[in-house]
């Protein structure tokens, strides 16, 4: 490691030192981006532990910033691709990544929510992703990333506390949404730090984050999962509505009673709703219905 890298990683934690960055650079922290640049060194080296990182890794990092986490990454793997949304903070990433002589970071400029894998070059298609997720796209790139990325193996990063809760929740808890079901279905979740204080991000945010790790399953290949995403949103659609009541929005070319039969058979309880189904309970319902003769609708 070169002594002005090794300096660059250093200070690059630190709030003055960013203050500095962003006056020299005409640069500004936007909140419609949700620019919260990690400041704690300690949490950075952990999220790098959790990441379990080798050296034919090939790392998405989205929202990659100043570089705080981008050149620590760099060091450990084959290639990160950092996507970055802000023209500014991109150009100056840019130009930083070239003086530093780091090779194997390839810079994007783009709204990573209009990307799709293939747009990556192929040989940086990704296995892991590593993050400070930007708090206002956060459930939906890792949404997208769960769905669309299928190489991606491994999904590490910091988030707002309230979505770890949610993208975690059980059945019968409040938070236990159709998000919820979606992530854990394509995902096995885990929240690695509970409570990560505001104080580790600069500017300061009004919330506590939390650190999660997604790792993705490999036991759905060959189930229609249009028609499971299809029946969940419906289930979800009226939280307090019963089950049954809610899938009749679908066209599942099925009466009141064979619906009604279904999930009693299933679950024991014909006015079982929708915050009571385990992921494990949403895919028997899917294959129920599967054979009872209902397909997606596109």
């Amino acid at each position: 490691m070169s002594e002005q890298l090794r300096e660059y990683e250093n200070s690059i934690f630190t709030p003055a030192f960013i203050i500095q960055i962003l006056k020299d650079n005409n640069l500004a922290l936007r909140k419609h981006f949700g620019q919260n640049l990690l400041i704690n060194r300690d949490l950075a080296r952990r999220i790098l532990e959790y990441s379990e990182l080798h050296i034919t890794d090939r790392v998405l990092e989205i929202g990659p910033g100043l570089g705080t986490m981008t050149f620590l990454l760099a060091e450990r793997v084959s290639q990160v691709v950092a996507v970055e949304v802000d023209r500014g903070f991109a150009q100056y990433l840019s130009r930083i990544i070239e003086e530093l002589g780091q090779h194997n970071i390839h810079l994007i400029q783009k709204n990573f929510l209009s990307m799709e894998c293939e747009e990556l070059p192929l040989q940086s298609r990704p296995n892991k992703v590593i993050s400070n997720f930007p708090y206002n796209v956060a459930i939906k790139a890792l949404i997208s990333i769960a769905e669309s990325f299928e190489t991606v193996e491994m999904i590490v990063g910091t988030v707002q506390r309230e979505l770890a809760d949610r993208v975690s929740a059980l059945p019968g808890s409040k938070e236990y949404s159709a998000v919820s079901v979606f992530l854990q279905y394509l995902m096995d979740v885990k929240v690695m730090e509970k409570r990560i204080l505001p104080q580790s991000f600069f500017p300061i945010p009004e919330v506590d984050s939390a650190v999660i790790l997604l790792s993705r399953r490999k036991d759905h290949k060959g189930r229609d999962y249009l028609l499971f995403k299809q029946i969940v949103r419906a289930a979800f659609s009226h939280r307090r509505q019963r089950l049954v009541k809610n899938l009749k929005s679908l066209d599942l070319s099925l009466t009141s009673v064979e619906l009604e039969r279904i999930v009693e058979d299933l679950f024991g309880n014909p006015s079982v709703r929708a915050e009571a189904v385990s992921v494990e309970g949403f895919i028997c319902l899917c294959e129920a219905l599967w054979r009872a003769g209902v397909r997606s609708s596109s």
